[in-house]
């Protein structure tokens, strides 16, 4: 399955991105390559580096849910 996600960042209990970064650790890179008049071509090939992670604090979690979704 490819997944493509519709999101940039997101926040995860610690427990939840040990999870999940235990499924990336099986993942692969997928790529669809055009070569014009040729066609496509598509590869899978192992991932060159890690999703960038960082921790925050419960209080700095609590003000940045508080600030809600940001206006456009």
């Amino acid at each position: 399955m490819i997944v493509t996600p519709p999101y940039g960042e997101i926040v995860l209990s610690v427990e939840d991105a040990v999870q999940l970064m235990k499924i990336f650790e099986k993942a692969e890179k997928y790529r669809c390559k055009y070569n014009g008049a040729e066609g496509a071509t598509h590869h899978v090939f192992p991932l060159d580096d890690r999703a960038p992670m960082r921790m925050i604090s419960q209080e700095t979690y609590a003000m940045y849910k508080l600030a809600g979704k940001p206006e456009d």
